[in-house]
């Protein structure tokens, strides 16, 4: 693989990375009056996970994300809710292939 090619799959993947992250602030910001279990999420987000560099550590980083969601969906519907929306969207960005999600968030709730 040509140097351009990887640093295009880098970017991509750390773009894919930053919209995961941007969709789980979102749900927690949406709902955490609903949820107020959600509030964690934000702090736990933002002092852990905001920052990556190499392709690599973003998909090390989603992987501790999956096991994070995974320990918290243990007692909880809408972790567990969480978990299986964002375990789809890591395999699609380990597998290159469309994300689960397009949307904002990760739960919609009836209204």
């Amino acid at each position: 693989m040509h140097k351009e090619e990887r640093l295009t799959e880098v970017r991509a993947t750390k773009k894919r990375y930053d919209t995961i992250i941007a969709r789980l602030l979102n749900t927690a910001a949406t709902y955490k009056a609903i949820f107020p279990q959600l509030a964690a999420i934000e702090v736990f987000l933002d002092s852990t996970y905001t920052e990556v560099g190499e392709e690599v550590d973003c998909l090390v980083k989603l992987d501790e994300l999956c096991l994070y969601f995974q320990e918290l969906s243990v007692n909880c519907y809408i972790f567990r809710h969480l978990y299986h929306n964002l375990c789809i969207d890591v395999g699609a960005v380990k597998n290159d292939t469309p994300p689960f999600n397009l949307g904002d968030i990760y739960i919609v709730l009836p209204k």
